[in-house]
């Protein structure tokens, strides 16, 4: 592969992973690279709260059921490491960072251990690695934020961490959009959308309003500019672009602003008999 250059026009389908990053209520790079390919497909089994367990879990699913080969195009990009995934009751929990989730109990936390994070991670995405290697898929890997960091960018990695970090050679995934497109600060792009939750309150528009730091269409935009300069997208995909940047800005209603291709799930298709 060009690693300057996308070259999607080579690929019959792209399969997309990851975290909320991924999957949101408006449109994320996946949505960019699905508008740029249409009408061939993208399969987005990036899901909202989902960690690296649910994303390397999803890799391995997505080849059983899609079948991957050489005409397919995998795009991954990898969470923070403290995530807890649980298959529970016919469906996957997004529980999220595991330090402000709301759906393990209290007592739970005696077994919250940075390292145990760290190494679960990084051997999940050494296999994942390998196995599209292996299979000789062709693949891109991408973070939200850098391996070893949790959610808002802050450094876990104590000594012992970088010893272990450092045995591994993660050069193959880019830089995170946190570094690359919001200068390690969430709220360094404005203005950011504004949403309402009773429980928060914003320093300008007050109590029940809090800033959503995922990243708007503008800015997927840009990060996969800047991971491949060489690549040239459509007139059709920046005005897509800007149509639901534009979107995300004005609403304030927690609206699904985009729709997407369903994918087929393992648990699915036994829940049915099928």
């Amino acid at each position: 592969m060009n690693n300057q250059n996308l070259n999607l026009k080579k690929y019959d389908r792209v399969f997309a992973f990851g975290c909320s990053f991924t999957n949101y209520r408006w449109a994320t790079w996946a949505d960019i690279i699905a508008e740029e390919i249409n009408p061939k497909p993208v399969y987005n089994y990036g899901m909202g709260g989902g960690g690296n367990l649910y994303i390397a879990h999803s890799v391995s699913e997505a080849d059983v059921l899609y079948k991957f080969n050489e005409r397919d195009l995998i795009m991954i990009m990898w969470t923070n490491v403290q995530r807890e995934d649980r298959f529970y009751e016919d469906k996957w929990i997004p529980a999220g960072n595991i330090y402000s989730q709301a759906f393990y109990p209290p007592e739970w936390k005696y077994l919250f251990d940075e390292t145990h994070f760290l190494l679960r991670d990084l051997s999940l995405i050494n296999f994942v690695k390998n196995y599209l290697e292996n299979k000789k898929i062709d693949h891109h890997m991408m973070s939200m934020v850098p391996i070893g960091n949790d959610v808002h960018g802050g450094d876990i990695v104590a000594n012992l961490h970088k010893e272990i970090l450092n045995k591994y050679n993660l050069s193959f995934i880019k830089p995170s959009i946190w570094e690359t497109i919001f200068n390690c600060e969430w709220h360094s792009i404005q203005p950011r959308s504004m949403t309402r939750s009773e429980n928060a309150c914003h320093p300008i528009r007050g109590e029940g309003w809090y800033e959503d730091n995922h990243a708007h269409p503008k800015e997927y935009l840009e990060y996969l500019k800047q991971m491949w300069p060489e690549t040239r997208f459509k007139k059709t995909t920046e005005d897509f672009v800007n149509f639901h940047h534009t979107a995300v800005l004005e609403d304030q209603d927690k609206k699904n602003l985009i729709e997407r291709r369903p994918v087929v799930r393992l648990h699915e298709i036994t829940s049915k008999g099928d």
